[in-house]
């Protein structure tokens, strides 16, 4: 199992069965903002590889979240503004998270 997807399910393990939704939900807004920060933010340039473990964590978080497809849409579209409003703001922000998901995910 990659370290990427660890970063989110450790956690998980240990919080009760009524707070799994809320901790899959948060795990699926910042994989979100690490998402639009590809597009929104210089500097993030990941791998193939780092895309696909992205991908492949947004798609477990949103299963996992109990979230209807329409509100993943609206979550999503929440954090696209949030970038379009002040995407200076919205980098600083989500750069602690970056260099975070960043550093695990080299760990080999």
């Amino acid at each position: 199992m990659k370290l990427l997807r660890l970063f989110v399910l450790l956690p998980l393990f240990s919080t009760p069965a009524a707070a799994v939704d809320d901790a899959w939900r948060d795990a699926l807004i910042g994989y979100y903002r690490f998402d639009v920060a590809l597009d929104a933010c210089s500097g993030v340039a990941p791998s193939g590889e780092d895309v696909n473990l992205l991908e492949t964590a947004i798609a477990e978080a949103e299963r996992r979240s109990g979230l209807s497809e329409d509100a993943l849409d609206e979550l999503y579209a929440t954090i696209e503004f949030e970038a379009d409003v002040d995407s200076s703001a919205f980098c600083t922000q989500s750069a602690v998270a970056l260099t975070k998901v960043r550093a695990i995910s080299h760990i080999r």
